[in-house]
């Protein structure tokens, strides 16, 4: 008697689910692309989905707004990675391929391109338009390794080159079965690192000794005075050149007697100087001002804030759309009134005090690359940071993510960077990313140091992000010439049909 015969459905379907999953990247490369994508940078931003917005709405509406604002950023720089696909099929590029060695090129200049799109798509009043919003450009991944001093080279886009030609080697190496791709890769990105490290790692200014007071999560004047007191109390007298403290530091506001009495204990000379960054009222909107002090307070230089942030100091445009459409006028009504502020018209420029050019940015103005490098080129031999991070720091990872960030400024531009930060992580690298002292917690803590100044310009200070130029004039080159070719087939072929007529 025969035996009947199993069912294989089950088995046959699992079969034929693996192939379908095979074969959808291929048939469905965009969808592929944005898939990953927002994986990807669903993790490097998943801060995004705890901005602490209490002060913007409560409940439900909080759930709302910090839910569809990291939405809209993750699907923003997903497109990014469609971008390059799409570059990718359209040069008909692939790993065995005679261009194999574009592939990199293309890499960076979709890098480039998602962080200027991102610009539009958040842009509203006070914001502004360039690659301002580099979070998980793969560069990243080599700041805390030797391989960072290539950016004195060339910068953030350098160092992404150097990641996706090392990938693309290893692959074209794994292909042809030869070493000398990868090989090849490995020794030129020794040599641009240990170069870079060789050619900027003496700083050439004077040494000054530095504080930066870091301060807790909270909004209290009073407090933030009694605590800076009680951190500066710390240091033996007449000990700093220069103190750093956090944006909307407020001191000088509450007890003004305290305040002076606390710095000018602790700097060596009763005219040092005090970085913050404070808040200038106005008859509409208030501007964030980066503030230079004297040890009593006295406003030594003062300077209008030019980059803000999204959802930190104003409201983007596309938000304001969804916020109308669902109905929430009055949490865009009530962000004006607590949040948002004006813009200065020009970006910041050096100060120069007591033989050093001091370049103060706050806040925001760290997650931008270019404008730190443009406050070097503009003659500023020390970096500072004055930082509120009580809106974004509630996770970790954005802590981690901000902190190589600074120290990539240090790095890429060979200065010194100090940052003092509320709600956030301080500290003070010298100008080889060395950290010099750090907090490794939020709350109130007092960093201090010696750093040299350093007037020395490095390639990437002097010519910005060449490297995204020169991909993307590779790239217009190949198409152009392709283009060429075309027309010039489609001309040889017109000619022949004509001469047989």
């Amino acid at each position: 008697m025969k035996k009947p015969k199993r069912n294989n459905s089950k088995k046959s379907g699992r079969l034929a689910f693996k192939d379908w999953l095979k074969a959808w990247p291929s048939h469905h490369p965009y969808w592929s692309a944005f898939f990953i994508g927002s994986i990807y940078f669903g993790y490097v931003i998943s801060w995004m989905f705890g901005l602490r917005t209490a002060e913007i709405a409560q409940g439900l509406a909080f759930k709302f707004v910090s839910f569809s604002a990291a939405t809209i950023m993750v699907s923003s720089f997903a497109l990014g990675y469609v971008f390059f696909v799409w570059l990718w099929r359209r040069l008909k590029l692939s790993f065995d391929g005679e261009r194999w060695w574009l592939i990199p090129f293309v890499w960076v200049a979709a890098e480039y391109l998602r962080s200027v799109f991102f610009s539009f798509v958040s842009f509203g009043p006070g914001g502004r338009i360039g690659a301002y919003w580099s979070f998980g450009n793969v560069g990243y991944w080599l700041v805390d390794t030797p391989l960072a001093f290539a950016a004195r080279w060339g910068g953030l886009y350098l160092l992404c080159l150097m990641v996706a030609w090392l990938v693309v080697a290893g692959i074209k190496s794994w292909l042809s079965k030869s070493y000398k791709p990868v090989s090849y890769t490995v020794l030129i990105i020794f040599l641009l690192s240990f170069s870079g490290w060789l050619a900027y790692r003496t700083p050439t200014g004077p040494e000054r000794s530095i504080a930066a007071v870091q301060f807790s999560n909270e909004y209290s004047p009073e407090a933030f005075s009694t605590n800076a007191s009680d951190q500066l109390g710390r240091l033996p007298e007449n000990s700093v050149d220069t103190i750093v403290l956090p944006e909307y530091s407020h001191l000088w506001e509450e007890k003004t007697t305290n305040d002076t009495a606390a710095a000018t204990r602790a700097l060596k000379s009763p005219s040092g100087l005090v970085i913050d960054s404070t808040q200038e009222k106005s008859v509409s909107l208030a501007h964030n001002l980066i503030t230079y002090h004297a040890a009593d307070g006295s406003h030594l230089f003062t300077q209008q804030k030019w980059f803000s942030i999204p959802g930190g100091e104003y409201v983007p445009y596309i938000y304001q759309v969804i916020l109308a459409y669902a109905g929430q006028e009055q949490l865009l009504m009530h962000f004006n009134d607590q949040k948002s502020i004006n813009h200065g018209e020009v970006p910041e420029q050096p100060f120069y005090f007591n033989g050093v050019y001091w370049g103060g940015l706050a806040c925001s103005g760290a997650i931008a690359p270019d404008l730190y490098r443009g406050m070097a080129d503009r003659g500023a031999t020390v970096l500072t940071n004055s930082a509120s991070l009580d809106t974004m720091g509630l996770s970790p990872l954005y802590h981690e993510e901000a902190r190589g960030m600074a120290r990539l400024h240090a790095i890429a531009n060979s200065r010194p960077f100090i940052q003092a930060a509320r709600g956030g992580l301080s500290f003070i690298f010298d100008n080889n990313g060395k950290f010099i002292d750090q907090s490794q917690k939020r709350g109130y803590q007092l960093l201090s140091g010696n750093i040299n100044a350093n007037e020395t310009k490095t390639i990437y200070t002097m010519f910005g992000d060449w490297v995204v130029f020169m991909s993307i004039i590779l790239i217009g080159g190949v198409i152009s010439t392709k283009y060429w070719k075309q027309r010039q087939q489609s001309y040889s072929r017109d000619h022949q049909s004509q001469t047989k007529r």
